[in-house]
């Protein structure tokens, strides 16, 4: 059943777990991330009514205060799919949305028969960055987009960064997958930023920890089992 959506919308963050432990599904999102922009979970009865059992008058109030938030928060939660998980491939079809969401239209800088790039609307101080390549079909993540249409799209980010490393001292490729990599649209796509000495732009703010010898190959050796067993 989960396989025949383009998407599913979990209320509590232990639903999306128990998907991943028990059919290995991944794409679930909750629906506070999609109306409020935040991983949080809508509390079941007996989180919020700790006498459940016993408080009818509790439980009807706990329902129907969740009701009410859920029919309130509609217009929010279709806005959030809009926004995260089709305006890529709205921009890809030209359906719909042609625009940012803030009014600015989508310039088609290269394309591809199955990737598309486009100037994003968030540009770190350079009139020529940032790049997104996509693939004009939408993958969540980038371990799922078909061998061909990768082929295809890192192709696509090796030109653009040709060209902006004409005018830069260099660039860097960026992807978030997933969402605890911060993944906000929810249609796997790279970044691409120009870069130059002195720009003050950070992209390495992540603190870094030395390990030992005897650790750096015990986990050397568990990865490599989990890589040989996964392929």
């Amino acid at each position: 059943m989960l396989k025949k959506f383009d998407l599913v919308i979990a209320m509590a963050e232990d639903q999306i777990d128990f998907m991943k432990k028990m059919f290995n599904y991944t794409h679930a999102v909750l629906f506070n991330e999609l109306v409020k922009d935040e991983e949080s979970s809508i509390w079941d009865i007996e989180d919020d009514v700790k006498d459940y059992k016993t408080n009818r008058n509790g439980v009807d109030r706990k329902i129907n205060r969740t009701i009410q938030y859920i029919h309130d928060s509609i217009p929010k939660l279709v806005e959030g799919i809009n926004q995260r998980v089709y305006l890529f491939v709205d921009f890809a079809n030209g359906l719909r949305k042609r625009e940012h969401r803030n009014g600015f239209p989508v310039i088609r800088l290269y394309e591809t028969p199955h990737t598309l790039a486009f100037m994003s609307i968030s540009i770190p101080s350079k009139e020529d960055g940032h790049i997104l390549v996509i693939p004009k079909k939408r993958y969540i993540y980038f371990h799922e987009i078909p061998h061909k249409i990768l082929n295809e799209l890192l192709q696509s980010v090796q030109k653009i960064g040709a060209v902006l490393d004409r005018d830069h001292g260099g660039y860097n490729v960026l992807l978030n997958n997933g969402r605890a990599a911060g993944q906000y649209i929810f249609h796997a796509h790279f970044h691409l930023f120009p870069r130059d000495a002195k720009d003050q732009i950070n992209l390495n703010g992540w603190s870094r920890k030395r390990m030992t010898l005897p650790q750096f190959i015990k986990f050397n050796k568990k990865l490599k089992e989990k890589i040989s067993h996964r392929l």
